[in-house]
């Protein structure tokens, strides 16, 4: 028997708490006539996307878990909205900034050692670098790559793509329309060999040539929520409706959906990428031309049942001011009389196509580059997260819900969109509805060097706290290291689900002359839930039994940075119980040539290593 309810309770102050459909008390008599118990309470309605299915039928299973994830947060009470972080792009590829590092993006919880990290993350493969100087280079791509697959190795996020070839009339305008230049149907594949239409598919394939590079450290296909042909409805781009009075062409809906079709059946049919998500977006505020108020013609929806739809997600983009009313969907003194339309248009199409909803830009903040930063609030997330339900969980939806929400930030700002710059960060992480990726501070007092004793096999000298060590001393013992992680109750909520992505145990070298030993072997991994007699570091801790994990401690050099290195950790190995203990020591006790063969360690942060893990709550109230 299936019991279906819409029991949330808002968080912010004035907030209302949605009806439940049916009575508790019916709810209550029916699960006791059929003697079930549910664990979870479902959170759906009709075409709210939680049924939707891939278009590419032949998606890897990894793809199909990605997707299944991010459309089921409509009918989820809890961990309901995905928490998605933009990195950067080409023009944060030659400057030592911030872009690609997800400490930089790291909020702490209200619980002590306890942070939370974006859930999705990515990249646009083709922006501006400098001044006018708009590119899609597959070198620049390439570095965009090995960021984001160090990235996914260790913490294991959804992966999202931005990615459009420039004009193909006029590159040196990137996705801007051109004076003079042609419709769209000019660039149907069919037309490849010449002209436009052959700079528009190599470049389609430049973007594809990048989208396959995208691998896990096994060598599976990353799953990308793939966002082509950006913000068409802004009125100035290329592929979209052209809103310039002093520019007389302008595109088709017809041969958009045309070419949207025809490019996402090539990406899959004819370059075999089984791992994109195609997300389908439009610009939602401050559209001021009618022309892109409606934007029913310019989705390619299906025209019969064997026809595909190529679209996976509906998207908008959402550029808040940090003082808005449309926070809380009030279009009363609205000076842009389209934006309530564009927002219900978008809106409909998710509903009327089953499909889930998400920001695929956010911010509540909007800076232009060069203007000078002004702090927005998380509670105003929050504050649009409940407005959107409240309309969703209601017997007529009028919108859908929010499964992720997709801060926008790169180097042209400062960073200053980012979601750890705002205030009340913390607060909007630690809202239960809020999905991200945790990381664990190893507790410091538990933590530390063994070092074997000189008569062998036993621990003779233990030295707590940072830097760790591992390798071997100049009398040929063995240094091990150890780090204890509080993963009880007492760190992470009680009824959290950890995913099925392993852990990961994060750590960097602590000297940048540090090396790891040649001569050792690979560096192991042990776990167990205490070390020896107790989970204080002891000498004990040398030889204690422990679970030999598979895998190893990655070498820093392979790192693109050449400083980070990680170790998986099974989710199976995470004791919710108490501690999670783990053991780091070369397969090789020593290499007995009396040189000292070490290497230290130390944290990404000044709060020292971390285990990164993923976790969903149940469907109990928010």
């Amino acid at each position: 028997m299936s019991i279906r309810t819409t029991a949330l309770t808002g968080h912010e102050t004035g907030t209302r708490a949605l009806k439940v459909w049916f009575a508790v008390a019916t709810v209550a008599a029916a699960c006791a006539a059929a003697s079930v118990a549910h664990a979870d309470t479902i959170y759906t309605r009709p075409n709210d996307g939680s049924t939707a299915r891939l278009s590419d039928p032949a998606a890897t299973q990894e793809t199909q878990n990605a997707y299944s994830f991010i459309k089921t947060r409509t009918s989820k009470g809890s961990s309901n909205m995905i928490l998605g972080q933009h990195m950067g792009g080409p023009g944060e590829m030659n400057q030592t900034s911030v872009s690609f590092d997800m400490p930089t993006f790291r909020i702490d919880s209200a619980t002590n050692g306890r942070h939370a990290y974006p859930r999705l993350i990515g990249a646009r493969y083709d922006s501006n670098v400098g001044k006018d100087n708009y590119l899609l280079d597959a070198g620049l791509i390439d570095q965009i790559n090995t960021r984001l697959i160090e990235v996914s190795n260790i913490y294991h996020p959804i992966v999202a793509i931005t990615a459009t070839p420039r004009n193909p009339w006029h590159q040196a305008s990137g996705r801007d329309y051109f004076d003079g230049q042609g419709p769209l149907g000019q660039l149907a594949y069919a037309n490849r060999a010449t002209g436009p239409a052959k700079l528009f598919w190599d470049e389609i394939d430049t973007i594809a040539d990048g989208l396959a590079k995208l691998k896990t450290a096994d060598g599976k296909p990353i799953p990308v929520l793939f966002r082509p042909f950006a913000e068409f409805n802004t009125g100035d781009k290329y592929y979209g409706p052209n809103s310039n009075p002093q520019q007389n062409q302008t595109q088709h809906p017809q041969e958009f959906v045309a070419l949207w079709r025809e490019v996402a059946n090539y990406y899959v049919n004819q370059r075999h990428l089984h791992n994109l998500i195609f997300t389908w977006e439009a610009w939602v505020w401050n559209r001021r031309h009618d022309e892109v108020a409606v934007l029913g013609p310019w989705f390619p929806a299906a025209s019969s049942p064997t026809d595909k739809l190529w679209v996976d997600v509906v998207a908008g983009a959402f550029y808040f001011d940090p003082v808005d009313p449309r926070f809380s969907l009030d279009f009363t003194n609205d000076p842009v009389p389209n934006d309530e339309k564009v927002f219900y248009s978008l809106m409909n199409l998710a509903i009327t196509n089953n499909k889930p909803f998400g920001a695929a830009q956010w911010s509540v903040n909007y800076t232009k580059p060069g203007e000078a930063c002004v702090q927005g609030d998380n509670r105003n997330a929050q504050q649009f997260m409940t407005s959107v339900d409240n309309r969703h969980y209601v017997a007529t939806p009028t919108t859908q819900h929010l499964s992720f929400v997709y801060y926008w930030a790169d180097d042209n700002n400062g960073y200053c969109m980012s979601m750890n710059r705002q205030l009340h960060s913390t607060e909007f992480a630690d809202d239960p509805r809020v999905a991200s990726i945790t990381g664990i501070d190893a507790i410091n007092t538990e933590s530390g060097r063994v070092v074997e004793s000189k008569d062998g096999g036993t621990g003779g000298q233990i030295q707590q706290g940072l830097p760790l060590r591992t390798g071997d001393t100049v009398l040929n013992r063995q240094v091990k290291s150890v780090l204890s992680f509080d993963t009880s109750s007492s760190t992470l909520p009680v009824n959290a689900v950890l995913s099925d992505a392993p852990a990961s145990v994060v750590l960097k070298k602590n000297l940048a002359s540090d090396a790891m030993p040649t001569t050792l072997a690979d560096l192991g991994i042990e776990a167990a839930a205490v070390l020896g007699a107790s989970t204080s570091l002891a000498l004990d801790d040398f030889n204690a039994i422990a679970t030999m994990l598979p895998g190893r401690i990655s070498d820093p050099k392979a790192s693109y940075r050449g400083q980070v290195a990680y170790g998986q950790v099974p989710s199976a190995n995470v004791n919710r119980a108490g501690r999670t203990q783990l053991r780091l020591a070369f397969k090789l006790a020593t290499d007995g040539n009396g040189a000292g063969n070490q290497i230290d360690w130390v944290g990404q942060t000044t709060s020292g290593p971390e285990l990164i893990l993923s976790y969903t709550l149940p469907n109990a109230n928010p």
